[in-house]
């Protein structure tokens, strides 16, 4: 009787440790695929539980690579979405870019009367601040011609050709030109110093400080031509020196608008 109880005891024993390895398995297998969650952990307690928790077991399992399946599917679909949007947004990018290009290279005529002309050379590999475009006289373009960026007043043509034109920047450094500073108004006389530069020297006081707009007239239209860049105080306490500059980069620009006299 003993070695009947014996043989009975280390089968039940056998049978402990068998399923005790099969989940210790089993738990190792789903923590190191990432797929240990709160489904899976309620299949290893059906699994232990006998036939019944093997359908349920088999049942979550299911759930779960059913769900992971559509996710998958979901995303593929997003991601041809989205490949079609960057798709798009980059041929309107490019239609925007060509349209600009063909209005610069045929010299494009807008409603205002301006003459948009793209710039063929410029500072530094231009000297006292020249920029030379590609519009001339078979464009309509005369010497004397006011040269625009936007709002902003450039200088004038002084030389045509029959396909290109030549101008002289408000910053070349023996120009002129007479203007008004800030909210007040102050009055000077700008002097170019090249590079877009210019300088003017105001009595010590004046109400001109570093960022304010710097405009001139045209007959009774004003226009900008700069903005204070830097205020410096003499040592006579007399006069201060007032630095300016174009209020963008003049060696990045691509292309200018021409008023005709």
């Amino acid at each position: 009787m003993k070695t009947i109880s014996r043989s009975k005891n280390n089968r039940g024993r056998n049978r402990a440790i068998i399923l005790g390895v099969a989940l210790t398995l089993g738990a190792s297998l789903l923590i190191f695929t990432g797929l240990f969650s709160k489904t899976f952990y309620g299949t290893m307690v059906a699994l232990s539980g006998g036939s019944q928790g093997v359908g349920q077991a088999a049942s979550s399992f299911a759930s779960v690579f059913k769900s992971k399946a559509s996710l998958e599917s979901e995303n593929a679909e997003l991601q041809k979405l989205i490949d079609e949007k960057d798709a798009l947004l980059s041929d309107r990018d490019f239609l925007l870019k060509e349209n600009a290009n063909l209005k610069a290279n045929t010299h494009f005529m807008e409603d205002t009367g301006r003459t948009r002309a793209r710039v063929l050379s410029k500072p530094p590999f231009t000297p006292f601040d020249v920029v030379v475009v590609a519009v001339g006289e078979s464009d309509g373009i005369k010497e004397g011609d006011r040269v625009m960026l936007g709002e902003i007043y450039l200088g004038s043509i002084e030389y045509v050709d029959k396909d290109s034109s030549r101008i002289k920047l408000l910053s070349s450094p023996d120009a002129d030109i007479e203007s008004y500073i800030g909210d007040d108004a102050v009055p000077a006389s700008l002097s170019g110093k090249g590079g877009g530069n210019f300088k003017t020297s105001l009595p010590q006081g004046s109400n001109v400080k570093e960022g304010d707009i710097v405009v001139s007239y045209h007959g009774n239209t004003p226009f900008m031509v700069g903005k204070v860049s830097k205020v410096i105080d003499n040592d006579d306490n007399t006069f201060m020196t007032i630095l300016l500059t174009l209020p963008f980069n003049l060696y990045s620009l691509s292309y200018v608008e021409i008023i005709s006299s």
